[in-house]
């Protein structure tokens, strides 16, 4: 049944007595005392748990707002439900933030190239945050084309872009291509990080001036956000991001000796259905700073643990790759690991987005020279390809579209 109470934020003590008798926690929190004790959830047992309780408890589960996990590649979709009430109150409560940060005004006219396909939500959460700031939301939607999208944003003097960050250079590299001069100061992205070679080319070919990145997940919500303007106020770093203490309880798991562990969160506004005690798949560690409003905490990311693949009985890290892509300043890249059978032999492809056409061949060397270095193949146990190619080729995932970062279509 839908949650009969007034949407509101909770303690930790509160989200675990709802969990304890939740048929996604029950049997798990069976003899558990308190939120301390509580052991953590990661994503495969968090959705075998939910579809047990879609088979045998469907009841529980109607009246729900799904929302597919955006990083599944697996052959079925991954779906998280919430009380809509609950999921409504968590927008508006993130969206005064969102106003007070000045990351949608009233004078906001936003390009939404988010997605919305196969039941993703990122198009109608960005158009929502754009309503209660009373902006103006063109939400043409991730697949619409670049032509399409360029005439749109023309007709109604769009200023801003939003969408994942893949997406939106697609669209710069289309304009840049085609000698068309639009102006975006304003840059909203989520789901990718951003880095500030990217940010450079957006803002050589859009005029950008102002970026601002939103956190979340299927199972958290959007719950963090940062712009580059908070970063120079409060001096921190461009990977940190502010959420509202009210929203969200994160503990840092497995921490390094510089802080860094897996993000752990609690969402303190889900009652309905809780996320109690949930590891994410993202690193990051917090930060402290003077500045940091009373209300929120600050968080700094670091990326995802499944950042690796193996060839040639040898494991390679993406953090291994990141250094030489951004210095060659490429825009998007992807890693295919595929199987050659007439060769009887791996095969790790290379799909890299440079900057104009013109500066390919300045990096083409430099960054084969390099890959090469770090893949360290003769050819003999497996081949090395390397393919400067358009974001439009890339691979994406199926519902949030993001580039997938490493693609391994080897056979089991």
């Amino acid at each position: 049944m839908p949650n009969l109470k007034a949407a509101g934020s909770h303690t930790v003590d509160e989200i675990f007595a709802c969990a304890k008798d939740h048929p996604f926690y029950r049997e798990k929190l069976q003899g558990v005392a308190s939120f301390a004790d509580a052991g953590l959830t990661d994503k495969k047992e968090l959705y075998a748990v939910i579809n047990k309780t879609f088979e045998s408890d469907g009841d529980c589960l109607k009246g729900v707002y799904w929302s597919p996990t955006g990083g599944s590649v697996s052959e079925f979709l991954l779906f998280y439900p919430t009380d809509p009430a609950e999921n409504h109150y968590q927008r508006r409560l993130l969206a005064e933030h969102l106003i007070a940060a000045k990351i949608f005004t009233p004078d906001t006219v936003a390009l939404n190239l988010f997605g919305s396909t196969l039941m993703y939500r990122s198009l109608e959460i960005f158009n929502e945050y754009c309503e209660v700031a009373g902006a103006t939301a063109l939400p043409v939607s991730s697949v619409c084309p670049d032509e399409v999208a360029c005439k749109i944003a023309t007709r109604f003097a769009a200023n801003t872009v939003m969408g994942l960050p893949s997406r939106i250079l697609q669209f710069a590299r289309y304009l840049a291509r085609e000698s068309i001069s639009i102006i975006f100061e304003d840059v909203v992205f989520a789901g990718e990080p951003l880095p500030e070679h990217k940010k450079e080319f957006l803002r050589r070919t859009i005029g950008a001036k102002r970026f601002s990145g939103l956190y979340g997940s299927a199972e958290a919500g959007v719950w963090a956000f940062q712009s580059d303007q908070m970063a120079a106020d409060l001096g921190i770093s461009a990977d940190a991001y502010l959420f509202p203490k009210q929203l969200m309880h994160v503990e840092i798991a497995a921490a390094d000796g510089d802080g860094y562990g897996n993000i752990v969160t609690t969402n303190l506004v889900r009652t309905r259905h809780p996320l109690l005690r949930y590891d994410s798949g993202d690193v990051g560690r917090m930060v402290l700073s003077s500045k940091c409003p009373r209300e929120c905490r600050l968080l700094e990311l670091r990326g995802r643990t499944e950042r690796s693949f193996e060839i040639g009985g040898e494991y390679y890290a993406l953090d291994d790759f990141v250094g030489l892509f951004a210095e060659a300043g490429l825009l998007e890249y992807q890693i295919v690991l595929t199987f050659d059978p007439a060769k009887q032999m791996d095969l790790v492809s290379f799909f890299l987005v440079a900057g104009p056409a013109a500066e390919v061949k300045a990096v083409k060397l430099a960054i084969t020279s390099g890959i090469r270095k770090i893949v360290q193949s003769n050819d003999a146990s497996f081949i090395t390809e390397i393919n400067f190619v358009e974001s439009e080729t890339l691979a994406r995932s199926k519902t949030g579209q993001k580039v997938l970062k490493i693609v391994d279509s080897r056979p089991k």
